[in-house]
């Protein structure tokens, strides 16, 4: 496939900052394709940068989202319109003009674009998602840290989106204050899960999060959805968690969350062990888990050393029989190659069955097939 990014006309519309992009299909979605940075004098004004991408066989596309990393002090983007070519096929213009910018337009950093479908139903396009986040009412509830979330639907997700422009408030996540923001996707269909959380590892950055609703407008399903959470995102209480994944309320129950135990075996090879931030995503009959960081284990001690067995708890929404793991990790700190027998999941610690994905391979940009993310089947 072939990538054309233009961007507008104005004298600051360029950035500097990492440009990312989603693919996504009707069978499946791309890993985040890094397209390059703006320091590397590229997304210049009136720039038209050019790309090849290799994407796995997604089926028919319906959306792309693209996005930057916001670092720098002239990461805006004015992003004029994508051109998408496949391999000896039609090119797809997709209009864009919108600012990717934490200070202009509505403060995203992402964009989605609907992909048409000539001669094809016209799938539903971008609708506004709005977020009612209530922070609860008890002492030291508020956070001032950066908090992000993504909506999960049947038709896929919006991706982690930054909440940090309150649409109610001058400062967003006070004790006992309901915070309204606003989100734009291509329609996810009924909404499913919410996942939500924050970057806060300091003492005092702890957020006890009461509940999150979601109102759907501009779509033809049209409705509000309340996603009940009650607990704390702290890395000094509860259990220690700074993300949650939350189900939405069904009348006045709501469906159980399923806790996960998944543990990674290390190998014994020399050089087998990682201090670099391991993270996985589950993938069941049902859906997936999204990616998550495997920060702390069940076992006392230095995780993901070598001939350690690290187990993890991993709350999600029912995902029926697991199918598939891909895990990988960030590539910090030296030697950071990991050697991985295999994962093992099963869907409690009293479970008697367990789902087992050999994996005998390194996560390592050095050794073997040089490649730091795995799947296993």
């Amino acid at each position: 496939w072939k990538i054309l990014l233009v961007t507008g006309d104005g004298p600051d519309s360029g950035t500097e900052a990492t440009v990312s992009l989603v693919v996504y299909g009707e069978r499946g979605v791309s890993r985040t394709l890094l397209l390059g940075s703006g320091e590397s004098h590229l997304f210049k004004p009136r720039s038209v940068d050019s790309f090849r991408i290799s994407l796995p066989e997604l089926g028919e596309l319906y959306k792309l989202r693209v996005g930057h990393s916001g670092v720098g002090e002239a990461s805006a983007w004015l992003l004029e319109r994508v051109r998408l070519k496949p391999a000896g096929g039609r090119p797809l213009e997709l209009p864009v003009t919108r600012w990717l910018a934490d200070d202009r337009d509505d403060g995203d950093t992402w964009r989605e674009v609907p992909v048409p479908r000539p001669g094809k139903r016209l799938l539903p396009g971008v609708v506004v998602y709005q977020l009612s986040v209530l922070t609860g009412g008890r002492a030291g509830a508020d956070t001032d840290a950066r908090v992000h979330a993504s909506l999960w639907g049947e038709r896929g997700d919006s991706g982690a989106r930054l909440l940090h422009r309150s649409l109610n408030n001058p400062i967003p996540f006070q004790e006992g204050q309901m915070d309204v923001f606003r989100l734009e996707a291509v329609s996810l269909g009924e909404l499913r899960k919410v996942v939500i959380g924050h970057d806060g590892t300091s003492p005092g950055q702890g957020w006890f999060l009461d509940r999150v609703v979601v109102k759907v407008t501009g779509s033809e399903l049209d409705r509000e959805y309340v996603f009940p959470c009650e607990r704390w995102l702290d890395q000094g209480r509860d259990d220690r968690k700074v993300e949650r994944e939350l189900e939405a309320q069904v009348g006045n129950v709501t469906l159980l969350l399923h806790r996960y135990v998944v543990s990674v075996h290390v190998g014994e090879r020399w050089g087998a062990e990682t201090f670099a931030g391991v993270y996985m995503t589950l993938y069941g009959e049902s859906g997936d888990t999204g990616c998550r960081k495997l920060l702390r284990s069940l076992q006392p001690g230095l995780k993901f050393q070598r001939g350690r067995t690290d187990s993890f708890l991993v709350e999600a929404v029912s995902l029926g029989q697991v199918r598939k793991v891909v895990i990988g990790h960030d590539g910090e700190g030296y030697g950071s190659g990991l050697f991985v027998k295999m994962v093992t999941v099963r869907e409690s610690n009293s479970a008697a069955r367990e789902s087992l994905f050999p994996c005998w391979a390194w996560l390592d940009d050095h050794m073997g097939e040089r490649r730091t993310v795995r799947k296993l089947h």
